[in-house]
């Protein structure tokens, strides 16, 4: 199970997705650019909402 909250310390980027998502394929990979830009300097989580439903709940991701 993913800890959420563990994993968010520090400056972190949270990509919440879903592979059905268009929007969320459009912004990938920009978000992924991000990543390699700031590497070892900012953590990207990349957060399937289908698989952590109720974590998309909790932090109010709509689409």
């Amino acid at each position: 199970m993913l800890n959420f909250y563990n994993e968010i310390q520090g400056p972190t980027i949270v990509d919440f997705y879903a592979v059905w998502c268009n929007p969320c394929k459009t912004i990938k990979p920009i978000v992924e650019e991000i990543e390699d830009e700031y590497e070892g300097k900012v953590k990207v989580l990349y957060i399937d909402i289908d698989e952590h439903t109720s974590l998309a709940q909790e932090m109010g991701v709509t689409s």
